[in-house]
């Protein structure tokens, strides 16, 4: 994801040295780029969340058998 924003950054760069003043749509792009990012970002947290609420219900599970 970071490579997209690093990519549209380096072409928004090159069309304003060719004349390009269309910043809407460059700001636009970059805008899409975070999102994507954000997005995966929150996938990656809430993945890890749901691993250690296994990982802990896992324990606790196994603690009571030896409780036993």
């Amino acid at each position: 994801m970071c490579g997209f924003i690093l990519y549209d950054t380096q072409l928004i760069i090159e069309k304003r040295r060719m004349g390009s003043k269309d910043f809407v749509t460059h700001s636009l792009d970059l805008f899409i780029d975070f999102i994507g990012l954000f997005r995966r970002i929150l996938i990656i947290l809430t993945q890890k969340v749901i691993n250690d609420r296994r990982r802990n219900r896992n324990a606790n599970a196994e603690t009571e058998e030896n409780e036993n």
